[in-house]
């Protein structure tokens, strides 16, 4: 009886989490922002030390240190935002504790990354990539209801306001023809 309970909450939230990975991604509001603000303006500094990399030139020896640490300070600014959001705003016991194993692998991940440790550059991206990968996700899982993210998409929904039926402001009493 009482494994079959446990099995029903982890369900239960792995149901939640699917719902709220697949849904928003129906919104074009709520993709482009993601595609534009997030991924793109968030990770800019990433972005732009792994441009510097690649544009190195040939015979210098490049090294990916400042990508490391852009990586390294992207990860907790990203996943912290989204993680304390879930865990002050929302109501679900078990979503306040996932955003809380997610903060903690951040901060883990972030300690591996970061250019002093002892892990090579490709090991230390490869960290840095998953765990990107994962706020990202995080991101995801806790803005997938906020409206203001959301396209209104059914045919019938009323245009002009909330209230398709209220009077109109104005008059026309100074109109002439």
């Amino acid at each position: 009886m009482i494994r079959s309970d446990i099995f029903v909450k982890y369900r239960d939230l792995g149901r939640e989490l699917a719902r709220r990975t697949s849904e928003p991604l129906r919104y074009p509001s709520f993709l482009i922002y993601f595609i534009v603000a997030v991924l793109g303006v968030g990770g800019l500094g990433f972005w732009y030390e792994l441009q510097n990399y690649f544009a190195a030139p040939v015979g210098t020896h490049a090294t990916l240190e400042a990508a490391r640490t852009a990586i390294m300070t992207l990860l907790p600014a990203l996943v912290c935002s989204s993680a304390l959001q879930a865990i002050l705003a929302e109501d679900r016991k078990d979503l306040r504790a996932f955003a809380f194993l997610i903060l903690a692998e951040s901060i883990l991940a972030s300690i591996f990354v970061r250019p002093a440790s002892t892990l090579s550059d490709s090991q230390a991206l490869a960290i840095g990539g998953v765990s990107w990968a994962i706020a990202l996700w995080v991101w995801i899982l806790t803005n997938a209801d906020q409206p203001e993210f959301r396209d209104n998409i059914s045919p019938s929904a009323p245009i002009g306001g909330d209230n398709p039926n209220a009077m109109l402001s104005g008059n026309l009493d100074e109109f002439t023809h």
